[in-house]
């Protein structure tokens, strides 16, 4: 068996957290910070109901909504 990559862990833990909030309502204040930061937005056809964003973003769209998702968990703890 081969060892998973990053890209691969990041998917796995993005689709763990997005179980445990409220993945709508985090995208928006997502792209809303996103915005205010002035980071190009996502285009919409990469969103998705139950991780908020599917497979097909990646490098720093990834990275931040990964991060995002983590934070928005320990918030919650």
């Amino acid at each position: 068996m081969t060892e998973k990559t990053e890209y691969e862990k990041a998917c796995d833990r993005i689709q763990e957290n997005a179980g445990k909030v409220d993945v709508i309502a985090e995208r928006a204040a997502f792209e809303k910070w996103q915005a205010h930061c002035g980071l190009l937005t996502i285009d919409p056809r990469h969103h998705d109901e139950k991780t908020g964003y599917r497979d097909t973003i990646t490098g720093r769209n990834l990275d931040r909504w990964d991060a995002w998702l983590a934070r928005a968990v320990a918030d919650r703890e």
